[in-house]
């Protein structure tokens, strides 16, 4: 696993099974968030199943974390 990458304000870190909590699944249940995208009201075992077989596909799937708190607040891939 790669090392995290370090700006000012946040983190990005792989993105990992324990990310995937309420909070998290809450983004795929509000409208604005998911306006533009495919995915929409999510459980835990699809977000993890679509994050283990989405590494296969793409170089990274990273947590955007605030570097102060570790706050989660979004993701890149």
């Amino acid at each position: 696993m790669r090392e995290p990458i370090v700006a000012d304000a946040i983190v990005a870190r792989p993105l990992a099974s324990s990310d995937i909590n309420e909070r998290y699944l809450s983004w795929f249940r509000d409208e604005e968030v998911v306006r533009f995208l495919e995915s929409r009201n999510l459980s835990r075992a699809d977000v993890i199943t679509f994050m283990e077989t989405g590494r296969d596909v793409w170089r990274f799937m990273d947590a955007i974390c605030l570097r102060d708190s570790g706050l989660h607040i979004g993701n890149v891939k």
